[in-house]
């Protein structure tokens, strides 16, 4: 289960470490059994949405997409879940052991147009179609661009962009005969362009123009097309971002902001895919910023540099602090 980072400030390293060592709570899962118990044995009614539909959601093994994915099980869905890793696929499997057959793990590397496209070619042989596709995987990093390591860039891209890209074009058969659909899940960091995130805003900005251009090309394919700007959300302990030399580090908190709850977050996708939302914006902050980003491009980028110059002086003040923490916990995954 999620835990609310207590860390009061966004670089807050050494609280994050601490965070990695709380137990985690196994009354999350038992509850999501038995609410997929009462509804697979009739006892409580689902919605008809997501009755037997078959959702492909990558980047699955944890954050809110894993939310996501025993939400969408509790409501009747078969949820094919996709990591990068083969050696989670016991964890996973045994987490999602309460589903039986409507789950499946599915290892793949997003990066790989390969390896995408068996990804759907085994969703389909396990469950016989694909109804909804997710594209969520993706790696985060943060750094000025001079000073980010091409590979880095890469990465970000080839996981946010060229993953969407491979999945969305392996999976449109599929969307198409089913009249299904495909969400891409963006970032506030989309909305306009974050100093000290260059890389990161550009890939997300790109999975937004990329769901424009899928809504327009297949208009009349009765295929939903939607994109969501997710805000400032709880993060697993276990996630990490990549530092601009290359490095894995863990995500810490961020000040003065109280992140979404997961499980929030999960409700208001569920909601925009049920209402067949072009888009969404999901936190007061992130729809007030849109709201001025469009009303006064200069007003917006007066806050946004505000915001980048306060994370600067931070990141110098800090600096000894990062040095200090040993290698193997900074980057361990």
């Amino acid at each position: 289960m999620a835990r609310i980072s207590k860390a009061k400030t966004y670089f807050d390293t050494n609280k994050a470490l601490e965070e990695l060592n709380m137990p985690q709570t196994p009354i999350y899962f038992a509850v999501r059994a038995c609410a997929h118990w009462f509804i697979k044995n009739g006892y409580v009614a689902s919605k008809n949405t997501y009755q037997d539909k078959v959702f492909v959601i990558t980047g699955s093994t944890q954050g809110v997409e894993n939310i996501l994915a025993h939400t969408l099980l509790s409501r009747g869905a078969k949820v094919v879940l996709n990591g990068r890793s083969t050696s989670k696929a016991k964890a996973m499997l045994e987490e999602f052991a309460y589903a039986g057959d409507s789950a499946a793990y599915i290892a793949a590397d997003v990066w790989s147009e390969a390896e995408c496209q068996s990804l759907i070619e085994q969703a389909i042989q396990q469950f016989g179609k694909i109804d909804f596709l997710v594209n969520n995987a993706g790696m985060f990093c943060y750094g000025d661009l001079e000073d980010t390591a091409s590979d880095v860039i890469k990465q970000v891209f080839d996981s946010n962009v060229m993953g969407s890209v491979y999945l969305s074009k392996a999976a449109l058969p599929q969307l198409k005969q089913q009249k299904g659909g495909v969400l891409f899940i963006s970032s506030m960091a989309a909305l306009n362009g974050l100093g000290g995130h260059a890389i990161y805003s550009a890939a997300k900005v790109a999975m937004v123009s990329l769901a424009q251009s899928l809504k327009k090309e297949l208009h009349k394919t009765g295929v939903f097309v939607g994109y969501t700007y997710l805000g400032f959300t709880e993060n697993d302990s276990e996630k990490r971002t990549l530092n601009p030399q290359g490095e894995l580090e863990v995500i810490p908190s961020r000040p003065g902001i109280k992140p979404m709850p997961q499980h929030l977050a999960v409700l208001k996708i569920l909601k925009q895919i049920e209402a067949k939302r072009y888009f969404a914006i999901h936190s007061l902050m992130g729809k007030t910023f849109y709201g001025i980003s469009r009303l006064s491009e200069l007003l917006a980028n007066m806050i946004l540099l505000r915001g980048y110059r306060a994370e600067k002086a931070f990141l110098g003040a800090v600096n000894s602090q990062l040095i200090s923490v040993h290698p193997s916990e900074r980057h361990a995954m």
